[in-house]
C-alpha cells in the first residue's frame, strides 16, 4: 500500500474520554494500538480538550513505542486540535520514550 493511502481511524478524544489521566491514557493507547500495529494511519482529535496530561500522554501514546516502531508512530499518528503547549508536551513524552534527544513530530503538527 502507498504512503497515504492507508486506511484512517479517527478519534474525538474528548468524546471518548472523560478527566485525561493515566486510566483514560491506556484506554487510548488500547483503543488506537491495533490500527497502528496493522499499519494504518490514526487521527487523534483533540477538539474540547481543554488540558491534557503528562501522565495521559505517556500512557496513551509514549507506550505505543513498545509495539510500534518511533517512525512508524511518528508517520502514522495524525493529531489535531492540540494546543502549541500539549504538542510540545506529546514531543516532550515521544523523546523521553525513544530514550533520548529526537525530532519526534506527529504527522501534521510540526513546521
Amino acid at each position: 500500500m502507498e504512503p497515504g493511502n492507508e486506511p484512517l481511524t479517527v478519534v474525538r478524544v474528548a468524546e471518548v474520554f472523560g478527566e485525561g489521566g493515566a486510566d483514560d491514557g491506556r484506554r487510548l493507547c488500547d483503543l488506537i494500538r491495533p490500527a497502528l500495529a496493522a499499519g494504518h494511519e490514526v487521527e487523534l482529535d483533540f477538539a474540547g480538550v481543554e488540558a491534557l496530561s503528562e501522565p495521559f500522554l505517556e500512557a496513551a501514546v509514549g507506550r505505543l513505542l513498545e509495539d510500534v516502531p518511533f517512525d512508524d508512530l511518528v508517520h502514522r499518528l495524525i493529531v489535531s486540535n492540540m494546543t502549541v503547549r500539549d504538542v510540545q508536551g506529546l514531543r516532550y513524552v515521544l523523546e523521553r520514550a525513544r530514550g533520548g534527544d529526537s525530532d519526534a513530530c506527529p504527522s501534521g503538527e510540526c513546521g
